[in-house]
């Protein structure tokens, strides 16, 4: 009888366990993934194929040489329903069409635990329909050019940011609304930011840019700045709750 019991809680086990693949090079990715190395490329690295693919990158890196300003790269690219990218160190170029992680109409998209470094947007959701994105840092090391921002939401819907930090160091030379030193926000909806603490925001350039948004509320947000904190164009409906701006 007891081995009996044995056997069916085995099996219970092993069949409740969802295996992932190792990866060790740049390409597509078509199942849950684990990587198990550095990976290095000057094109897109890791395209998400399919759907329901939970991408682990177990604390690695990923770095993306992009040389010139056309390259329309991602160190991680996906267009599939219910990503998930987690524990990712992902590192490029401030330069414009690189991007550190790019969902495109990818609905459930999770992106948690990651740290993007450079890039005309860090972090960007376009197109997609409830989205994540949360204990992550998203840094940048300049403003080079109109529309730049570590963290890019367009044409979504229910996005969720929290317990991020965004940020871009250096000076910027531009207009003042032309982009974000944190977060930008374009022809979105329902867009919520909670819990995350910002330090040392720039005059010359607002933290939150939107053009526009639509019911967007910021909850438990610290931005320690003594100017130019917020920047809301054409946004309806907006919430600022238990925030220091």
């Amino acid at each position: 009888m007891n081995n009996f019991w044995l056997i069916c809680f085995t099996t219970l086990l092993v069949g409740g366990f969802a295996f992932a693949a190792d990866i060790s090079a740049c390409g597509a990715v078509t199942e849950s993934s684990i990587l198990t190395a550095p990976l290095t490329n000057n094109t897109t690295c890791l395209n998400i194929t399919a759907p329901n693919v939970i991408l682990d990158c177990a604390g690695y890196t990923i770095t993306l040489n992009v040389t010139t300003n056309t390259s329309y790269a991602s160190a991680i690219y996906s267009d599939q329903a219910n990503t998930t990218i987690k524990n990712c160190n992902i590192v490029g170029p401030v330069a414009n069409n690189s991007y550190g992680i790019k969902t495109y109409s990818a609905a459930n998209s999770t992106v948690t635990n990651c740290n993007v470094t450079g890039f005309q947007y860090g972090i960007w959701f376009n197109r997609v329909n409830m989205a994540s994105l949360a204990y992550s840092k998203i840094n940048r090391t300049t403003i080079s050019s109109i529309g730049q921002a570590p963290i890019f939401i367009s044409n979504s819907n229910k996005v969720n940011l929290s317990y991020i930090s965004a940020g871009t160091t250096g000076a910027n030379t531009l207009p003042i609304t032309s982009s974000a030193r944190g977060v930008r926000i374009t022809n979105s909806n329902n867009t919520y930011i909670s819990h995350s603490n910002q330090t040392s925001i720039s005059q010359d350039t607002y933290w939150l840019v939107t053009y526009p948004a639509k019911n967007l509320t910021l909850y438990n947000v610290t931005l320690n700045t003594t100017s130019n904190g917020i920047y809301l164009y054409g946004t309806g409906t907006f919430s600022i709750r238990n925030s220091y701006i």
